[in-house]
């Protein structure tokens, strides 16, 4: 559920990302054929997608930004990401940096949701 209104993406994030040479190590027709895939994926999975692979944004960060939950973010990134894959199909450049990457993140977003759920139990068990 998203708890405030969400500020509208701009459809050409990725577009001036890929034109400006901003793709980091994924040259530029990779980086086309990933764009025209995350179009294709359902809105949830391309909006969080795009906030973290493009803007470079944090699971709280998207969090913000969409009014999800973070749960949900990382919900969706995972989700999306297996999609992703699906679609575009085995490639040994993406396929295994990003995994890795994805791991990490999953990670980092699983630790920051646990050490919040353990301060708030925390916070139950002193009253």
């Amino acid at each position: 559920r998203r708890s405030r209104p969400e500020k509208p993406l701009e459809e050409e994030t990725l577009e001036n990302a890929i034109e400006c040479g901003n793709v980091g190590r994924v040259e530029t027709d990779t980086a086309a054929a990933i764009l025209t895939t995350i179009k294709t994926l359902p809105d949830a999975y391309r909006e969080t997608l795009i906030l973290r692979l493009v803007e470079g944004m944090t699971g709280p960060e998207i969090s913000a930004r969409t009014g999800l939950t973070h749960g949900s973010v990382r919900v969706n990134l995972h989700r999306g990401m297996q999609q992703l894959r699906v679609k575009l199909g085995p490639s040994p450049m993406i396929d295994k940096n990003d995994r890795q990457e994805d791991d990490r993140q999953e990670n980092d977003l699983r630790q920051q949701d646990d050490s919040k759920r353990r301060s708030r139990n925390h916070g139950h068990a002193a009253r």
